[in-house]
């Protein structure tokens, strides 16, 4: 996935792992409004430790149901 996105294929990045995908762009969101709230008032945004904790839990759900055959369409695939 992260080889897709240096190149800027965006769509087969995607499509290798679209949960990584989605997070990584939430990440960048976050990141971006935590710079300009650092800016503007000085001060950091700090998640609740909670969110981790179902970020990890959905993960590894993830990562466990894309092997089963029900749900081969969370596998990775190439276009």
């Amino acid at each position: 996935m992260f080889l897709s996105i240096t190149k800027f294929e965006f769509y087969q990045a995607f499509r290798y792992n679209p949960f990584l995908f989605c997070l990584l762009n939430l990440y960048i969101i976050y990141k971006l409004f935590d710079y300009s709230y650092y800016k503007k008032m000085n001060k950091k945004i700090s998640l609740p430790s909670w969110i981790y904790y179902v970020i990890a839990a959905l993960l590894i759900v993830f990562g466990i149901l894309r092997n089963f055959s029900f749900f081969d369409w969370l596998a990775p695939t190439v276009i």
